[in-house]
């Protein structure tokens, strides 16, 4: 049984987007497929972070993982604070990187005279 101390640490020791995973599972989000699309991510991704979370934390699957921190209010309150600073941080890269890349090429021929 993992106690809320360990839950606490590993809770902080996931990756931001681990933490999202966890919450879209905790507010509806049962398929990988439908996590990553949520998430603006590829379906492996999402399976690559269920797997390192389940060898971090010793869950077997989505269900224990989600009646867990069901259980432990305080848990799903801190779950939800981190991952909601986890998308935005998300979103602020993803339009960074956005407005980094360069014209494409179309765009470049068709506005130069």
């Amino acid at each position: 049984m993992i106690t809320d101390e360990r839950a606490a640490i590993w809770l902080r020791e996931l990756s931001g987007f681990e933490r999202l995973v966890i919450w879209k599972v905790m507010t509806g989000c049962s398929y990988n497929k439908d996590i990553a699309k949520k998430l603006h991510s590829s379906e492996q991704t999402v399976k690559n972070a269920f797997s390192h979370i389940y060898i971090h934390t010793g869950f077997q699957n989505k269900v224990e993982l989600a009646l867990f921190v069901a259980r432990n209010r305080n848990l799903e309150h801190r779950l939800e604070v981190m991952a909601e600073f986890d998308y935005l941080d998300r979103i602020e890269r993803a339009e960074k990187k956005e407005a980094s890349k360069p014209p494409s090429s179309a765009y470049v021929s068709i506005c130069q005279p």
